[in-house]
């Protein structure tokens, strides 16, 4: 776990080293966000909604499905866009972190249960298309910072092991910005 940590906060840490100051101002304050989303780790896809109160904090929440893990996963969570802009392709982009709860639920079978829930981070970047008016791109590292474990029980004693679920993930989210 202290290696995903130091992962994420080198990742982090590269984005303010590269941020430059000809970036044009990416302003999300008082925005509403939808967004959809594909897990590379955990085969999923999902949608969720985001709102900026600030051009630096959000709340935001989401649900996805496993397409090939059965894996479904609801969070929420307050969102941290930092001031290094850069750009990418000459449109702005920004540094992104967020941290909130979520909850996973697993496939069942026979009688078995797979769950987890706790907290989880993030780290990437939200990057404004030149193509299409109000499109972003947001890159992300999610760590789940707990286990999903599979519970069966046969007649009376329960049997706990792991569920299989990938706790580091990266996704990739198309985001409307309203």
């Amino acid at each position: 776990m202290k290696n995903i940590l130091f992962a994420l906060a080198g990742l982090t840490g590269s984005l303010f080293v590269s941020a430059s100051a000809q970036a044009d101002r990416l302003d999300v304050t008082g925005t509403t966000d939808v967004y959809g989303q594909v897990s590379a780790q955990n085969f999923g896809v999902g949608v969720g909604i985001e709102h900026w109160f600030t051009n630096n904090v959000g709340i935001g929440g989401g649900v996805s499905g496993g397409i090939g893990s059965n894996f479904q996963v609801i969070d929420v969570r307050a969102l941290f866009l930092l001031d290094n802009e850069f750009n990418i392709a000459n449109s702005p982009a920004r540094p992104f972190a967020s941290a909130g709860l979520a909850a996973v639920q697993g496939p069942s079978y026979f009688g078995s249960n797979a769950t987890g829930a706790g907290p989880e981070i993030s780290a990437g970047v939200m990057w404004e298309t030149p193509w299409v008016k109000n499109l972003y791109f947001r890159p992300e590292i999610i760590v789940h910072l707990f286990n999903v474990k599979t519970t069966y029980a046969i007649g009376g004693t329960s049997y706990t092991y792991d569920a299989g679920y990938q706790n580091v993930d990266a996704t990739f989210a198309a985001i409307y910005r309203f």
